[in-house]
């Protein structure tokens, strides 16, 4: 079964609705997104997560000086860099922050190709539907065929796959893609805020899903 990764994350409320998930996911800093926090917000927040899952910092920019900041304030466990940075600029991440990166692929064409450059020097790979220019949050699907090429090409690296899955289809995209993990944000709320029964439901259907 794979794991899963509650992102978006606003309120203690929604740390406490994620129980049982391996990763809780915080926005920082983006522009743009309605589930995007301030350092200073997030703060108490990733406290509160750190022991009940992985934390990961969700971000758009790949300026270390601002990365350094938000780390030592946050100590996440991850930071996912939410915009195309090339092979270098992770490995560069990693190696002066000294954090666990993961790195997107946009679920279009070049993904095969990006993917594989990076599988060498991010700790994980998230794929992610695009729309229009944004990834993320679109609470729109992708060809999971790309999905499973990806997953397929990097292996036995980690693939995150993300883009509108929810609990109806994360069954049917888990036997389609076998990621190692499932990411969903807007697919767990109801008007813009965190379901406790979506939550729950997500994670126990995503996990329901026996290994081949």
């Amino acid at each position: 079964m794979p794991e899963v990764k509650i992102c978006g994350n606003k309120r203690r409320e929604d740390i406490e609705y994620a129980q049982g998930a391996d990763y809780l996911g915080f926005i920082i800093n983006i522009s743009g997104s309605p589930r995007t926090l301030t350092v200073e917000q997030a703060k108490p927040l990733l406290k509160q997560a750190s022991g009940q899952a992985q934390t990961v910092a969700v971000v758009n920019t790949t300026d270390e000086d601002v990365l350094s900041g938000m780390c030592s304030a946050l100590v996440p466990d991850y930071v996912q860099i939410q915009v195309d940075a090339p092979p270098s600029t992770v490995l560069d991440i990693k190696e002066v922050l000294g954090v666990q990166v993961i790195a997107l692929v946009s679920a279009g064409d070049g993904a095969l190709e990006r993917a594989k450059a990076l599988a060498d020097v991010a700790d994980m790979i998230i794929i992610d539907s695009v729309v229009d220019g944004r990834a993320g949050g679109t609470g729109k699907t992708h060809d999971w065929s790309i999905s499973r090429s990806v997953r397929d090409a990097i292996y036995p690296s980690e693939l995150v796959l993300a883009g509108g899955l929810n609990c109806g289809n994360v069954q049917e995209a888990i036997r389609t893609v076998r990621p190692s993990v499932v990411d969903v944000a807007s697919g767990v709320e109801v008007d813009g805020v965190k379901s406790k029964e979506l939550v729950s439901t997500f994670i126990s259907t995503a996990k329901g899903v026996p290994d081949d």
